[in-house]
């Protein structure tokens, strides 16, 4: 029964390595290869196309906690984590994660198809149009844009 799976295994591994290749050398997130290569698996595994967005995109989005975590504690230890900046975003995280968390339950799959096509095309567009390097002398916008940010993000 599980050589009915190898090939899928190996599939999942394979756009992995692919996203994480991406996301070292573009700077991209991996869910920008993750969620739609998940969205096509889960079709052909004859989920609908409206609950495979969304459990693409939950699978997607649960990863991020392991990995962030392993990131913060890499940059902790090199100095590089302001925690202050941190304390001042939480509010505005949590308020997103609650908001998000809900508006995710009231659109249709194919809205959150569109919309997560829609920001694919945005963040291509700007790679394309970003060839400087980004300044790390930029001043932070004051506390209600910088709860905006936390928020949205």
């Amino acid at each position: 029964m599980i050589e009915l799976y190898l090939p899928i295994l190996g599939f999942l591994l394979l756009s992995g390595v692919f996203a994480g290749i991406l996301a070292g050398l573009l700077g991209v997130g991996g869910g920008i290869v993750i969620v739609p290569v998940l969205f096509f698996l889960f079709q052909t595994l004859g989920v609908s196309a409206d609950s495979a967005i969304v459990i693409a995109t939950a699978t997607s989005l649960a990863c991020i906690v392991p990995t962030s975590l392993s990131a913060i504690r890499a940059h902790q230890q090199k100095g590089n984590v302001d925690f202050a900046l941190f304390k001042r975003w939480l509010p505005a995280i949590v308020v997103g994660v609650l908001l998000g968390s809900f508006l995710v339950t009231q659109i249709s799959g194919e809205w959150l198809t569109k919309l997560f096509g829609v920001f694919a095309i945005f963040a291509a567009v700007k790679m394309i149009r970003s060839n400087k390097p980004h300044s790390t002398t930029r001043t932070m916008p004051g506390l209600v844009g910088q709860w905006g940010f936390g928020s949205f993000i």
